[in-house]
Order: C-alpha cells, then sequence, then structure tokens
C-alpha cells in the first residue's frame, strides 16, 4: 500500500489516494474507485464487482471499456447503474469511460 499525495492540492479537502492492489487492500470506506480493466476477464470483473458489495450506497467507480457488472448469487448481490459514457482520447485511441453508481447491496 502506497499513499499518494498532490502536492498541488489544496490541502483543506480530505483527499486520500491510494496505489494498491486491489485484491488485497480494504477500500470499503471509498467513495470514488478508478478501475482501468481494459483487459481484465468478466471473471475478474465479477469478483472485483463482489468485493465492492461493502462500499456503500452512492459509492462512485470509474471503469475503462466496460461498465461494472451486477454481481449476484445466493450469498450477496451488488448493483451498479452507469450515470454517465465518455468517450475519450488516450494514447491509444478513443476509450469509453464509464462512470458507475453502486445504487444498493445485500448480504
Amino acid at each position: 500500500k502506497k499513499e499518494l499525495l498532490n502536492s498541488g492540492y489544496p490541502r483543506d479537502h480530505n483527499v486520500t489516494i491510494i496505489e494498491s492492489n486491489f485484491l488485497t487492500i480494504d477500500f470499503s470506506d471509498a467513495d470514488i474507485i478508478y478501475l482501468p480493466y481494459t483487459t481484465f476477464a468478466s471473471e475478474m470483473m465479477n469478483n472485483i464487482s463482489r468485493m465492492c458489495r461493502k462500499l456503500k450506497p452512492g459509492s462512485r467507480i470509474i471503469t475503462l471499456s466496460k461498465p461494472m457488472p451486477n454481481f449476484v448469487d445466493s450469498t450477496c448481490s451488488v448493483v451498479f447503474k452507469v450515470y454517465n459514457k465518455v468517450d475519450w482520447l488516450m494514447t491509444w485511441g478513443l476509450e469509453a469511460t464509464y462512470y458507475n453508481i453502486k445504487t444498493q447491496s445485500k448480504k
């Protein structure tokens, strides 16, 4: 886990940027998560979606290429809604960027 601080960002904001392995860190208190998962397999995306069940409703997840998948099984369900989609020019070309919001979760 490595905390990154942007020295140009005003200190009166309560912002912490963390660079870490998403599969091993507790991110349940996060308000915004960025996932550039352009090459993640469906199984990995479903696992990440399941891990997001602890996020509070209203948490936002920004993803590249694909929206967050909803996750439902016998133990829990996690539901996301895309509230915006923008195509941004990246070094490799236009890339769909999805702005997802967690709407509900049941254990």
